[in-house]
C-alpha cells in the first residue's frame, strides 16, 4: 500500500551513502546503515510495502547519492 520504492527507505539509504562519503569512518557508516536497515524493517513490520519496494527505495537511495557525490568530484 505504500507504494514503488519506499520513499522512507530511499531516504534511509540515501542519508548513510552521504555519511559513508562525508566521514570516511567505517563505524559511522555501519551504524548509519544499522538505522537504515531498521527504516526499512519498520516499513515491512508495518505492512507498508513489500520487500522489494523496500529494497528498490534502498538500492534507488545508494544509486541516487552515490551519483550525486560522483559529479560533485
Amino acid at each position: 500500500s505504500g507504494g514503488m520504492p519506499s520513499g522512507h527507505a530511499a531516504v534511509a539509504f540515501a542519508l548513510a551513502t552521504a555519511i559513508f562519503f562525508i566521514s570516511g569512518s567505517g563505524l559511522l557508516t555501519l551504524m548509519a546503515l544499522v538505522l537504515a536497515g531498521l527504516v526499512g524493517q519498520s516499513r515491512l513490520e508495518g505492512g507498508l510495502h513489500t520487500p522489494m519496494e523496500v529494497a528498490a527505495g534502498g538500492a534507488l537511495g545508494v544509486a541516487v547519492m552515490a551519483g550525486l557525490f560522483w559529479l560533485m568530484q
